[in-house]
Formats: C-alpha cells, structure tokens, sequence
C-alpha cells in the first residue's frame, strides 16, 4: 500500500523558494521529506519561482551599480564582462630574453599603494607613475 499524499499547498513551497530557500529548508519547514519537494509535483513551481528571484537579484545588483556602488560594478564587471584584477606585462632582458617579474601591492587607507613582495629572480627597479582614472602607470628596469 502506497503512503499517503501529504497536503502540502504548492503555493507555498513556491512561496518558499522564491525567499532561496532550499529543497532541504523547504522540507524541514513543511515537515516532509526533501525528496517529496523534488518530486515532479513541484518541480516547475520550484523552477519559475527560482528563476524569479535570479532574475530580481540580478536586476538589484544592476540598479545598485548604476547608481554608483563601486563594488557592484566591479563584481559584476568581473562576472559578466571578464574583467580580472589581474595585468601582465611582458618584459625582456637586453638579449631579448623573457623575464619574470611579480610585484604585489597592498592598497592602504589613504588611496596609495606600498610594494609587499618581489619575486623576481634578479633585482627590478620600480617606478610608480602618476595613477590616472584609477589606472597606475608602473615601468619596470630589469638590471
């Protein structure tokens, strides 16, 4: 003898997904089985109100940008254009040889940066240039 259907309203298992509750959370809270959430009862439910909430987080994090959160420029920049922190520079000793040259930086309080490490094999003289539009100017001397 199958068990019997429990009376959980879609309503609200949607509801539930639509806060990001989980298939897990959604179990706990309507005292049933994850599995009974997963089931094709509730399956498109749970897809249109998930869909939903992607769509209303990435519309709020659009808006935050465009109206000037800098972080959330940058993020979603890194996330949806390719955009990395990361520059790389080829540079050459005098035989034409590639070099390596790392250099970290540490941004401090006041906006300027201060060379941490440098791991290059041979010795690099640096040269911070002026920083225009956020963008610093660094030239590298290999001796």
């Amino acid at each position: 003898m199958a068990r019997p259907l429990l009376n959980i309203d879609p309503i609200i298992v949607g509801k539930l997904a639509a806060m990001g509750c989980s298939n897990c959370e959604i179990a706990d809270l309507l005292g049933c089985s994850e599995g009974t959430i997963r089931s094709k009862r509730f399956y498109e439910i749970l897809a249109k109100n998930r869909a939903e909430i992607r769509k209303n987080l990435r519309k709020a994090q659009i808006d935050a940008a465009l109206a000037g959160n800098t972080a959330m420029m940058i993020w979603l920049g890194k996330q949806m254009l390719g955009q990395t922190d990361k520059s790389e520079t080829e540079i050459r000793d005098q035989r034409g040889e590639p070099q390596q040259l790392i250099v970290v930086l540490e941004a401090r309080k006041d906006g300027s940066l201060r060379e941490v490490q440098d791991a290059s094999e041979e010795p690099a003289q640096l040269n911070a240039g002026s920083s225009i539009g956020g963008v610093i100017d660094v030239q590298a001397e290999v001796k």
